[in-house]
Order: C-alpha cells, then sequence, then structure tokens
C-alpha cells in the first residue's frame, strides 16, 4: 500500500506541472482553464487528503483512491478534446499504473500501450521520455526503462539529475548507471556521491579520467573533490597535468585550480600559489576562482593578499545575479574575516565576521569567531 503513494509524490512534486504544460495545443473549458490543469488540482488534493493526519488510514487511502479516479476522468476530458496531447496521454499511464498498483488490480499491457504511443507522439521531448523510463522502472521493467532514460539524456544532458536519481531509487548499481546513460559531464556528476558512498571511489575516478580532456569545469571540480576525499593528490595533479592544452579560459583556469588544490595537499603551498595565480589571470572576472587564490593565499601565510583577493571576488560576487544568494556572501566574509586575523586586525576582523553572520546567522565559524571576541569584550581586565 505504500509504494504508490509514496512514488506518485515524487511524480506530482517533480514533473507534474512541467510536464502537463508541454502539450502545444490545450484543452479548454470555459474560463480558459484546461482539463490539464484540473487535473493536477485534483491529484495535488488527493495528495493532500492522503497527508491529512486528521484521518484514519482508510479513510486517506480511499480519499487518494478515488483522487486518482477524478483525474483519470479529466485526462479522459483533456484528450477528447485534444487527442493529440501527448502530455496527457503519459500521465494517463501515470495515474493508471499507480492507481491499478493501489488496488491491486495492474494492467501492465494497457499502461504499455499508453506509454508506446506517448513515446511514438513525442520523440524528441526529454520529458516525456524521462517519465516513460520512470513508470517502465516501477512497473519492474528495467530493460525497457533504460533506453527512455538513456534518450532523454540525450535529447537533453540537463535530464540527467533526474534518470540518475530515478535510477538509483529503482535500485541500479552505479556503474550500470553509466552503462546506460551517455557520458556526458552532467551524468558523472550526478553519480560521485553514489560511487563514493558504495565505496567505488576509485571505480569512479576510472570513468570520469575516461573524459578528462573534454571535462567542464564543474566535473573538474568534482573530480579534484572526490580525488582529494579518496586521499589521492599524486593522482590529481598527475592526470591533471598531463592533458592536451585547452584554449578555454575557464577549463584552464579549472585545471590549474585543481592541479593548486593537489600541491596544497602535498604540502607546497608556494606551488599551489603560482598555479592559483595562473588561474586568477586566466579568468580575471571570475570570483570563485579569486576566491580560491584567496584560500590559497591565506593557506602561505599572505594575509594581506588573501584579503585582496576576498575583497574583489566580494565586489564580482555584487554584481552577479547569483550575488543575493546569501550562504556565498557569507563564506567570503568569513574569509575576510580570517584574512584579517591573519594580519592581526581583530576589530576589522570581528566587523567582517559580524557582516556574515547577519547575512546567514546559521554560518558556524563566523558565529563562534563573533561570539569569542565579544566574550574577550566583556572579560574584566586581569
Amino acid at each position: 500500500m505504500t509504494r504508490a503513494p509514496r512514488t506518485l509524490t515524487l511524480w506530482v512534486a517533480a514533473t507534474s506541472v512541467a510536464v502537463f504544460g508541454l502539450a502545444s495545443v490545450a484543452s479548454y473549458r470555459p474560463g480558459g482553464v484546461t482539463y490539464r490543469d484540473l487535473a493536477v488540482v485534483s491529484l495535488r488534493n488527493a495528495l493532500v487528503a492522503l497527508d491529512d493526519k486528521s484521518l484514519d488510514s482508510k479513510s486517506r487511502l480511499t480519499a487518494y483512491s478515488e483522487g486518482l479516479r477524478r483525474t483519470d476522468l479529466l485526462l479522459r476530458r483533456a484528450l477528447e478534446s485534444n487527442p493529440t496531447d501527448t502530455a496527457s496521454i503519459e500521465r494517463m499511464a501515470t495515474v493508471r499504473w499507480e492507481a491499478g498498483v493501489l488496488a491491486g488490480t495492474t494492467d501492465a499491457d494497457s499502461v504499455a500501450s499508453l506509454m508506446n504511443i506517448a513515446a511514438t507522439r513525442a520523440p524528441r521531448v526529454p520529458e516525456i521520455h524521462a517519465g516513460l523510463g520512470d513508470l517502465f522502472y516501477r512497473m519492474g521493467l528495467p530493460e525497457r526503462a533504460s533506453p527512455f532514460m538513456k534518450r532523454a539524456v540525450e535529447l537533453s544532458p540537463s535530464m540527467a539529475i533526474r534518470a540518475v536519481a530515478t535510477m538509483q531509487a529503482a535500485g541500479v548499481l552505479p556503474g550500470e548507471i553509466l552503462d546506460v546513460l551517455p557520458p556526458v559531464p552532467e551524468v558523472l556528476i550526478a553519480v560521485r556521491d553514489q560511487f563514493i558512498a558504495s565505496g567505488q571511489g576509485l571505480s569512479y575516478l576510472d570513468h570520469v579520467e575516461h573524459q578528462l580532456a573534454r571535462a567542464t569545469p564543474m566535473l573538474l571540480t568534482i573530480y579534484g573533490e572526490a580525488c582529494r576525499e579518496l586521499r589521492v593528490p599524486e593522482r590529481l595533479r598527475d592526470r591533471i597535468v598531463a592533458l592536451p592544452s585547452t584554449r578555454d579560459p575557464g577549463v584552464r583556469a579549472a585545471r590549474l585550480c585543481q592541479t593548486a588544490h593537489a600541491w596544497l595537499s602535498l604540502g607546497d603551498p608556494q606551488r599551489a600559489l603560482v598555479l592559483a595565480d595562473e588561474a586568477r589571470r586566466a579568468t580575471p572576472t571570475d570570483p570563485g576562482v579569486i576566491e580560491f587564490y584567496g584560500e590559497v593565499a591565506l593557506a602561505g601565510g599572505l594575509g594581506e593578499e588573501a584579503e585582496t583577493a576576498y575583497r574583489r571576488s566580494l565586489e564580482l560576487v555584487l554584481t552577479l545575479a547569483e550575488g543575493a544568494e546569501p550562504t556565498r556572501r557569507a563564506r567570503l566574509y568569513d574569509a575576510l574575516g580570517r584574512s584579517l586575523e591573519a594580519q592581526g586586525r581583530a576589530d576589522f576582523a570581528y566587523d567582517a565576521f559580524r557582516r556574515a553572520v547577519e547575512i546567514d546567522p546559521s554560518f558556524r565559524n563566523a558565529a563562534a569567531r563573533v561570539a569569542a571576541y565579544e566574550h574577550l569584550s566583556s572579560s574584566p581586565p586581569p
């Protein structure tokens, strides 16, 4: 009884609104509301009833089952008004399978027929293929699910996170996921945690290294983090250094940063600083690279250099769209405080730490430093 509510909740949260909006011709009712819109509302109401703690378990499941029935009816009306509404066909397959699981009367052939129609009518819509793959996994048909997941990621690499999460939930092992999905950076990034958690970290490095020459800055960063977590900095250094040259400044900067990370881990902050400076010069307006230069400078005891880098990174962050993201700004103010402490400028350091806490009260290091300074200032002289 628990499988259907859990899986359908995940489906609604992740895909229902987006997929119901895919069809190019809507099925309108008077007032401009579509039957697909009403189906979404119906399903949401059913889920609210399912989570209503004021009802007993039987009443909640009854209300939920009735909500699935209403949703199916609304989807049929949508298709009567617009037989080409592929999104409604795919959603009908999902709702009917879930309702069948709940009732113990699943009709796999009927559901699969609907799924095949949806796939045929939407050969280039990644959300449809991902939804069908998800449903085949829940039907216990992984061999039929995997081609849909592969196609979804081929059509849109941004579907990698969803595809990997679906396959993980279905019990597919990380190596098998990489056998199915295309080896794009997004997939390699998405499977990283599963490899590490299952004790297959070195195997993960092998997989990434096959694509390392074409790795994006993000994949390079993830690879470097994995190498450091697995405590193989020599491997990180040697693999990056051996790569062919690139004209992409972002990729070059990311390679330099990861090599600098390796040297830091190997206890050579001076070499790391030279590489971090090269990265900074390659991408002079990248706040992340400049922040990293500050980290390396601070590790090498260059508090003033670090301060300058952190202030420049803050300046750049505040001009970017993501500058409003509080955690990043709090982190930079915390780093600024540490660089000021390294110079013995306690009053200025306190101001920086306090600013970090104002932006993000959960930032632990800054909060601890503020508390330490305030305790010191309130203590009676010896």
